[in-house]
């Protein structure tokens, strides 16, 4: 895996970030109630790790619930958990990407990610592993 497109998303402007998400925001989004985890680094804040329940997800981005508490502008870097048809194992998708919106949801904060997954689409998601 190539990391020049997450140092990318690190070192953007407000207003490229702003661009990003109306850009991010124009893939079409799914509504998917999955397991994620993740890790995060911020300026203000450091490492971090922490799990939550995905809202929607589209090709360029994620929103999801989580108890942790995330900055804006953060790295993070997080695996979705997808049913498999087999009942025991578990899909996972990895992504990297840069947290753009983060709002306070009851007990939770709601977090959304401009994200690109591993693999190119057009050849299919990489999964990068399977839980028994």
């Amino acid at each position: 895996m190539e990391s020049e497109p997450v140092q990318q998303l690190k070192t953007r402007s407000a207003g490229d970030l702003k661009r990003g998400m109306r850009l991010a925001r124009s893939a079409r989004r799914y509504s998917v109630r999955q397991r994620v985890t993740f890790a995060s680094r911020g300026e203000d804040q450091g490492p971090s790790r922490g799990r939550g329940i995905t809202e929607n997800v589209s090709a360029g981005g994620i929103l999801f619930l989580t108890e942790s508490t995330i900055e804006v502008g953060a790295s993070i870097s997080l695996d979705l958990h997808l049913p498999s048809l087999d009942a025991e194992r578990t899909i996972t998708l990895h992504a990297e990407g840069t947290v753009s919106r983060v709002e306070p949801a009851g007990a939770n904060n709601k977090v959304a990610a401009e994200i690109r997954f591993d693999g190119d689409p057009e050849d299919g998601f990489a999964v990068t592993h399977t839980i028994q």
